[in-house]
């Protein structure tokens, strides 16, 4: 995939033109048609700027590597004129967008006020995450429904790509998309969460985006002192502790994933019971991982 297809394919997943690109990110409008048109490459300076109004790492936009994940989009709505476009310009793009971050799943949940979308790769089943209001509906899902079919090259095999549609947002569903949404900061309780969603979410017991988040940063602080007190083994590898996430480099994202998924089955992180037991478990958890207590 090019420069140029990239940074158009990522703007569009943003649901921006690229006015709206101009004025999110301080850059020309003249300065990004040409960028998009492969004329020219953006200065030292625009890459950072670019990066952060579409969310993604700066070394991607640019080459492409590495590949995206947990990334996710909560796209504009620009004005209805430009929808046709953006449109054409992303079933142009999304065929080399899936190849070079390998993705080859697609499903949604289509509510009231949009849809909840999931992008996979072929390891991990949803990877990525879109938020679409229904005016965007035409302009990107049949994008990707254009996808069906399509073999996505670049793996040691080549699948073709898995469209499935999600009858009712189940548990599973809603778990990783509340982590990903925190991960990424979204403000999961605002605009373009479907009723049904917000329904199953009360009934896991998070009555708010606030308490859930208060709730999560506590039990970070409850794992780090827990870390902190431990010694890392030499032979440590993130798919010891979690096989789903075989691809992290060694970082710590690895550890408290896993430590959530235990928590989860325990029932203490949906039930607020942040106490003695959660200090106990992450402790046994990591020691049967081969972490020791430090001399």
């Amino acid at each position: 995939m090019e420069r140029n297809e990239r940074l158009t394919t990522i703007r569009i997943l943003n649901g921006l033109t690229q006015d709206l690109l101009s004025t999110k990110s301080g850059l020309p409008r003249g300065s990004i048609s040409i960028w998009e048109k492969g004329n020219n490459a953006p200065s030292h300076d625009a890459v950072p700027k670019l990066s952060a109004a579409l969310n993604v790492p700066s070394g991607y936009l640019m080459y492409g590597s590495p590949p995206l994940d947990a990334a996710v989009w909560q796209p504009m709505v620009p004005a209805p004129r430009h929808l046709p476009t953006l449109a054409k310009e992303l079933a142009n793009n999304m065929a080399g967008f899936c190849e070079e971050n390998q993705i080859t799943r697609f499903a949604w949940y289509q509510g009231d006020d949009g849809r909840v979308i999931f992008l996979g790769k072929a390891d991990r089943p949803y990877s990525f995450l879109l938020l679409q209001k229904p005016e965007l509906d035409r302009c990107i899902s049949k994008a990707l429904e254009s996808l069906e079919g399509h073999e996505i090259k670049g793996l040691d095999f080549y699948p073709p790509f898995d469209i499935g549609f999600l009858e009712e947002m189940d548990v599973e569903h809603l778990k990783l998309f509340l982590r990903m949404a925190q991960n990424s900061k979204l403000e999961v309780d605002g605009e373009g969460i479907t009723t049904e969603f917000m329904k199953t979410k009360q009934n896991l017991g998070l009555i708010s985006d606030s308490e859930y988040k208060s709730f999560a940063s506590n039990a970070y602080i409850h794992m780090r002192a827990v870390l902190d007190k431990l010694e890392k083994p030499v032979d440590w590898h993130p798919g010891t502790l979690n096989p789903r996430y075989h691809t992290l480099i060694e970082n710590e994202s690895a550890i408290f994933e896993s430590l959530f998924e235990v928590c989860e089955q325990k029932s203490l992180i949906w039930t607020g019971e942040l106490n003695e037991e959660l200090t106990d478990i992450t402790r046994k958890f990591l020691m049967a991982h081969g972490y020791k207590e430090k001399k």
